[in-house]
């Protein structure tokens, strides 16, 4: 049974994620991610290349949608390393047990004597640590889109189990070399018969070791998916190496093999140029060149988001804290944490090398956390730390079951399987994505909006990465030319805008080399246009120009348009864009976006009646999805009432408060707070 029960829990979790899959594309970066693994392009910086390789043979497989695909590949990662954590805290067990020491019979009288939970028992702190990943909030929801971080998980438990299986194969040397001498013979007494407990020791050690070398690659390989969270991870192992092996493992062979077998893993990146080089659809940051290369791969344009000051250490703490108490249950109730609190203390008492390597993960992943302000995912930063309160409540589960008698621990053990169940029955409904089609409506209802033909500006990435996916995966609205603004301040990306776009940047070209010229001083010495107002002025002026380029020569062909964060800016990096086009043209809100003119007569409002199906729902998971509540609920809220004022301004009463009501039933509490609606509105909404 006990080794069927990893193949038992992988299957049952895959089943759980599957039936709570989401059916197509979603926020964030899912529609990056899977037009890159489709088309086998680079993604943002670090360019995840073993996740968009293993992404890409996802999507061939001929079932479902493409998003489906990468989707469940998710899955399949979320439920290995379900099954995964199960083994890595029976090795962790098996390190504690192994502290018990092995006491004659005369001895055991005067030593006080250590629990230990019998054989068959030991599969339940496993099945309860494996349960609370299962079950867990952050990793479920991964479980259920296109993301990294599943894949990231797995990697970072088989480094886990590596290492604890490397030390314990290490412990287990001296009981082979025990084994070898015969009963009742002394070392220098080994006959012909019996092998030298030196040379079956060093046959062990070498056993053991590549278990060390295999993690050491596993390791390079995972720094190919999210080297962040992976590198912090580093300390830890190091310690594991160094109590094991004292401080010469730092000059070893062994080490030494490692680092090569690291370096073998990390080849992976060699994918980056190799794809930028095809000129992909997506070819974020263009590694083409070794500078490029280590700009994207040290994620360069992320380190404005380092901060060391006190008050933003102080609102991450107050975050991650906020994670870590919803993460395995209501946050009233922690009984996975009180278990992991057991568990330490256990790890205190008997295994205080673990308990340092489990301290290290935590310790260096909160100092990232503290200096690191990051929006959306901001939860998968935290997914080591809750790999340890998994693997702590599992081996607390061993101590208070090994603490009990024997005549209660089957009764102990329903008990304790309440902590997982609670877990489950906290996130279900949370990180049921099953009908979760919010992103897609987005786009579409932006869709029915844009004339054949039109472009549209936005600066949303909410719009932007969605739509990315339905363009060129699924092939719907090739005619609408979307320009994110903020990647406008890339130089990578305009050559994605004259592969998709050549008569435009052929009309704008002027207008484009010379803010080239700028972006590229930029991009290598940003601190000269730090330090020079008139530098700085000088690129801002480029830019709008630009843009203005843009709306300029499209407008001679078609229509134009802007989602609201482009044309109501009123702070951040395009704030004087958006000035900059409110003063040249006549901004008309139509459904969820602005359609631009060049003249100031009178065009009416257009509302379309928007699919929000899903959105309306109020589902929890789309109720406690923050994207959806930071952005999307306002930008639904925003244009509604923009077209509730346009019609009013026009005479039109009816259908400004058709509009506001829809407004209402989307974000009533945005729309208070920020005092969208005209006086008297609201009272009357409220009725």
């Amino acid at each position: 049974m006990k080794k069927l029960l990893p193949g038992v829990l992988f299957l049952g979790s895959l089943v759980l994620f599957v039936r709570t899959l989401a059916p197509t594309v979603t926020f964030v970066d899912s529609g990056e991610l899977i037009v890159t693994a489709k088309n086998m392009g680079v993604a943002h910086p670090p360019g995840v290349p073993l996740y968009l390789l293993l992404a890409h043979l996802a999507t061939l497989v001929p079932l479902g949608n493409v998003a489906q695909r990468v989707n469940f590949f998710s899955a399949l990662c979320a439920a290995a390393a379900v099954a995964l954590m199960y083994l890595v805290t029976l090795e962790a067990i098996r390190a504690l047990r192994g502290q018990i020491p092995k006491l004659s019979g005369a001895k055991k009288k005067n030593r006080p004597q250590q629990a230990v939970l019998p054989e068959q028992f030991l599969w339940v702190p496993g099945l309860v640590a494996a349960a609370l990943m299962a079950f867990s909030r952050t990793l479920w929801a991964y479980a259920t889109v296109t993301e990294v971080y599943t894949l990231n998980t797995l990697l970072i438990l088989l480094v886990f189990w590596l290492m604890f299986r490397w030390r314990n194969r290490l412990a287990d040397r001296e009981g082979a070399a025990v084994k070898s001498v015969p009963h009742g013979k002394s070392k220098g007494a080994i006959t012909a018969n019996h092998a030298d407990p030196d040379v079956a020791a060093e046959r062990a050690e070498i056993s053991a070791n590549r278990y060390l070398y295999l993690a050491a690659f596993v390791f390079g390989l995972a720094l190919g998916v999210h080297h962040v969270t992976v590198a912090l991870t580093l300390p830890a192992i190091a310690w594991l190496a160094y109590k094991e092996k004292g401080i010469k493992i730092f000059g070893s062979r062994q080490l030494i093999l490692a680092f090569l077998a690291c370096l073998i893993g990390l080849a992976v990146y060699a994918y980056l140029p190799w794809a930028a080089s095809r000129s992909p659809v997506l070819n974020w940051g263009n590694p083409n060149t070794l500078e490029r290369f280590w700009r994207h791969l040290t994620g360069s344009q992320y380190q404005s988001n380092f901060s060391l000051s006190s008050e933003q250490a102080r609102q991450q703490m107050a975050s991650f804290f906020a994670l870590l108490f919803r993460e395995f249950s209501w946050t009233w109730l922690p009984g996975a944490l009180v278990l992991a609190a057991i568990g330490l203390y256990s790890l205190f008492k008997k295994e205080r090398a673990l308990l340092v390597y489990v301290l290290l993960i935590v310790a260096f992943n909160l100092l990232f956390a503290m200096g690191y302000d990051i929006a959306e995912d901001k939860d998968a930063y935290a997914l080591p730390v809750f790999l340890v309160v998994a693997l702590t409540a599992g081996i607390g589960a061993y101590s208070v079951l090994a603490a009990c008698s024997p005549k209660k621990r089957a009764a102990v053990a329903g008990i304790v399987f309440l902590v997982p169940a609670f877990a489950f029955a906290a996130n279900v409904r949370i990180n049921n994505r099953s009908g979760f089609y919010v992103a897609r409506d987005y786009v579409d209802n932006i869709f029915r909006t844009v004339s054949p033909g039109g472009l549209l500006l936005t600066a949303d990435w909410q719009v932007a990465s969605p739509m990315l996916y339905l363009q060129e995966i699924e092939r719907q609205r090739p005619d609408v030319a979307c320009i994110d603004v903020l990647l406008l301040r890339r130089s990578w990306y305009y050559a994605q805008l004259e592969a998709k776009n050549p008569t435009l940047m052929q009309q704008t070209h002027g207008e484009v080399q010379l803010f080239m010229e700028d972006l590229l001083h930029w991009e290598n010495d940003p601190d000269a246009y730090r330090k020079d107002p008139q530098l700085a002025q000088r690129i801002d002026a480029r830019f709008c120009s630009m843009i203005s380029a843009f709306v300029r020569n499209s407008l001679a062909r078609g229509p134009v348009y802007a989602t609201s964060d482009v044309v109501l800016s009123s702070g951040g990096e395009i704030e004087t864009v958006a000035n900059s086009l409110v003063r040249s043209y006549q901004i008309v809100p139509q459904g969820l976006v602005f359609q631009l003119f060049a003249d100031r007569g009178f065009h009416p409002t257009e509302l379309p009646n928007l699919n929000m199906k899903g959105l309306l729902d109020h589902s929890p998971a789309v109720n406690e999805d923050s994207v959806i509540r930071q952005k999307v609920l306002p930008a639904y809220a925003t244009m509604l009432v923009n077209c509730g004022r346009a019609f009013a301004a026009h005479g039109d009463h009816a259908r400004a408060m058709d509009a506001y009501r829809q407004a209402w039933a989307v974000d009533s509490a945005y729309i208070l707070e920020h005092n969208l609606l005209p006086a008297g509105v609201p009272e009357k909404l409220a009725q």
